[in-house]
């Protein structure tokens, strides 16, 4: 089964790419069949294919929930796929389903092969990933306003018990309410410094460490 380069186009990942340049990109891709019920991959498994949805239906499974369903035409984890990362997710053919797919050796090969269709493939790509990086830092901002409210909260409410009736049911409300505060501190959330850029860290003694 084929698709077309105007199918393809409405794709983030093949936008304003050339129906020359399109073709070629799909004619290093492979046929896979799934039957109902087939995995395309399982959550936790390292990306080894590129791959996109061309007929059927795919459903996105966090364990056993499904999340969301795919439909044509429709890339299954295209920054996994580059990179290798793990996947995140489980992906489930829901009913007989077609994609077009090639592994990532395969990609690269004929990516240096055509280094005119790589550009524009890989500036599509990294568009595609500022975008997901800017829905993941709005998420994030939402989280830490929301951290910040339950701390404000849960003191409140430690307070609260403090100044009420010493009861056993006080005394445990107060310990689990105080735990919570004090794992919810910025201190103890691991950060991973930039690669790219020199890190130090002051330890508790004042000496430096790079």
């Amino acid at each position: 089964m084929s698709v077309s380069p105007s199918d393809l186009r409405r794709l983030p990942l093949f936008a304003n790419m050339t129906e020359a340049h399109l073709e070629k990109l799909v004619s290093t891709l492979q046929e896979r069949r799934l039957a109902s019920g087939e995995s395309a991959f399982r959550a936790g498994a390292v990306s080894e294919r590129f791959e996109l949805l061309v007929d059927g239906k795919v459903s996105l499974l966090e364990g056993d929930e499904e999340i969301f369903v795919l439909e044509p035409v429709a890339p299954l984890g295209e920054l996994g796929a580059v990179t290798q990362g793990k996947r995140s997710m489980s992906a489930v053919a829901k009913g007989d389903a077609v994609l077009l797919g090639a592994s990532l050796q395969d990609l690269m090969r004929f990516f240096e092969a055509h280094g005119d269709i790589a550009f524009a493939f890989h500036n599509n790509l990294l568009r595609v990933v500022a975008s997901k990086v800017l829905r993941d830092q709005r998420r994030l901002e939402e989280m830490r306003l929301n951290l910040i409210s339950t701390q404000k909260a849960m003191k409140r409410m430690r307070e609260a018990l403090l100044d009420g009736d010493d009861t056993p049911l006080h005394d445990q409300l107060f310990e689990e309410i105080d735990a919570l505060i004090e794992q919810n501190k910025r201190g103890h959330y691991v950060v991973e410094p930039s690669s790219a850029l020199p890190t130090r860290v002051r330890l508790d003694d004042g000496s430096l460490r790079l």
